[in-house]
């Protein structure tokens, strides 16, 4: 009878410590996955702040650039290139390339003649910045401008109605890989963002001079 109890209680104890070894074994895998989803998370939600952040600040630029230009019925050129040059150092940031795209637009009143009047671009203006203000990058602003350049197409399809005068301001911004924790490999390095603001006064601003 003791040798029947004493083998049972053997046979449960290994069984109870095998259990328990594999238990442990589980825990750790599981403890080791999780820690690695844990970090992932934590990159991917830093990277995405950083990209949300990125379209936040471009907007702002551009809406505080189409304020002014709204507002002025002679906008000064060199004020502009400051007033980019501002934004992209107190705004942006660096490190980072951004080009502004400046575009007054207008469409005539419609008449009998003509009831469904184009959308004209006035006058626009590109100015591209990098981390040296004074250097900057060839080539980055002209790939910038989707409204402005579209010779009005892509106004109407926002609502430009006839009779409208706006400023339009395109900013895209590139950050380079370096500016997220992953290299860039998650989102776009690439952001572009705009506004667009009526003109303040009775008729277009004058080209910038």
């Amino acid at each position: 009878m003791n040798t029947l109890v004493n083998t049972l209680t053997g046979r449960f104890s290994g069984s109870l410590s095998s259990w328990t070894r594999d238990r442990r074994g589980s825990v750790s895998v599981e403890f080791v996955i999780g820690s690695v989803l844990i970090v992932a998370a934590t990159v991917g939600g830093l990277d995405l702040y950083r990209m949300i952040g990125a379209q936040g600040l471009a907007l702002h630029a551009a809406t505080t650039m189409a304020d002014y230009v709204s507002l002025e019925a002679a906008p000064n050129e060199a004020f502009i290139k400051d007033l980019a040059k501002f934004l992209h150092r107190n705004e942006i940031r660096s490190p980072s390339q951004a080009a502004f795209v400046v575009s007054a637009v207008s469409r005539p009143v419609a008449t009998d003649e003509e009831p469904d009047p184009p959308i004209v671009v006035q006058w626009n203006r590109k100015i591209a910045i990098g981390e040296d203000p004074e250097s900057p990058p060839a080539g980055f602003g002209e790939s910038c401008g989707r409204l402005g350049d579209s010779g009005g197409s892509a106004l109407r399809t926002l609502g430009m109605e006839p009779g409208e005068m706006v400023i339009v301001v395109e900013v895209c911004v590139a950050l380079p890989p370096e500016a997220f924790v992953t290299g860039g490999n998650l989102f776009p390095t690439l952001f572009y963002q705009h506004q667009i603001l009526p003109v303040r006064g009775d008729r277009i601003p004058e080209e910038p001079s």
